[in-house]
């Protein structure tokens, strides 16, 4: 998300309808008492040395647990939670994840600790941890954008972890997506004689962009201009929206969302250098242990669905699908919640008896 006018704006109306705490409703049966059947709940946990913020929440504490990772990187979704998946807590137990450097988990993140191979060593730990805390042999794994990378390279090589492995906006290959968006933009900027956004475009060059974090940040604002981002919308007001109503979320939280999503650009740039342009998932061919799917939005131009055709078609694994939700985007789960979550709760119908 772009992280000036964004800035001012949550905070302005933060302070208006916020205080300083946060936490999350608990599920209730007759007369209001709290279902003893349900769990909800907003805590920290340990994962590489590094405190990290976690939602969990379930109309029936025995569903099988889903664990979402979140895009960006930096792009947390404890506080958008609300706004999407109350039909996934009915099916499951829901566990979102401020990853290190995003959201609430914010504060303190040694700068030099935002690298792939930590967030893949704290993907792997949560996993183990949940299993562990639920007494389970195995968990769903869903990953989406930035989080879909993370998710589907733990399926590759921890199988044994997990009933299914769910891809949303699927992340193939990233310079590829990343060229591909550039050209999405340039194409609409040249039919709109926008000179502008041409002169900053041929500024920040072509992906693999030689400076990382302006030409992403560039590029995405004319996506975000351009309808690409979320559908029908040209700047991310449904967040601020939603950030601004969420009770797990504070004034203070919301500030670190905004800070959270450059620092985690910055500082991936930084430590990876021309290894973050090098993300790739896994070989198809080469095969994985764990059943695979894919949910992705038709018009999605971040991760573009042919890149995800072509991936599924050559993928090997025990099960194999890729669903399409219609007439939306990137953020299908935000955008169509109903429909996302059928697609999901399709993935459990099909495997948890596995």
């Amino acid at each position: 998300m772009k992280s000036s006018a964004l800035g001012s704006l949550l905070v302005a109306f933060g302070m208006l309808l916020q205080g300083c705490s946060s936490g999350t409703k608990s599920f209730t049966a007759s007369a209001g008492r709290i279902d003893p059947d349900g769990i909800a709940y907003l805590e920290p946990v340990t994962l590489g040395g590094h405190q990290q913020w976690l939602l969990v929440r379930g109309a029936n504490k025995s569903n099988p647990i889903l664990l979402f990772l979140h895009g960006g990187p930096g792009s947390p979704y404890i506080g958008l939670a609300h706004k999407f998946q109350h039909e996934l807590e009915k099916h499951f137990v829901v566990v979102q994840w401020d990853q290190r450097g995003s959201g609430k988990s914010f504060p303190d993140t040694p700068p030099g600790s935002m690298t792939v191979n930590q967030f893949h060593a704290d993907t792997h730990e949560l996993v183990l941890l949940l299993r562990q805390q639920f007494n389970r042999d195995k968990i769903y794994l869903l990953g989406h954008s930035w989080g879909s990378y993370l998710g589907i390279v733990e399926a590759k090589h921890h199988p044994e972890n997990l009933y299914a492995y769910i891809g949303a906006g699927q992340m193939i290959d990233l310079v590829k997506q990343e060229q591909l968006s550039h050209d999405f933009v340039t194409e609409r900027a040249k039919a709109d004689g926008n000179e502008k956004a041409l002169k900053q475009l041929n500024e920040i060059g072509y992906p693999p962009y030689k400076d990382t974090e302006n030409g992403m940040n560039a590029k995405y604002s004319w996506l975000w201009e351009y309808g690409g981002m979320l559908d029908n919308e040209t700047g991310p007001s449904p967040f601020v929206k939603a950030l601004l109503t969420a009770k797990e979320y504070s004034l203070m939280d919301i500030s670190r969302f905004v800070r959270g999503g450059s620092f985690s650009l910055r500082q991936f740039a930084d430590n990876e250098g021309l290894g973050f342009w090098k993300l790739k998932v896994p070989d198809a061919a080469s095969g994985f242990q764990v059943p695979i799917f894919f949910v992705t939005g038709e018009h999605d131009r971040v991760t573009p669905l042919s890149l995800i055709e072509n991936y599924t078609k050559a993928l090997h694994a025990p099960m194999k699908q890729s669903v399409v939700i219609n007439n939306t985007g990137h953020f299908a789960f935000f955008a169509e919640p109903r429909k996302f979550s059928e697609a999901i709760i399709e993935v459990r119908n099909k495997t948890l008896a596995q």
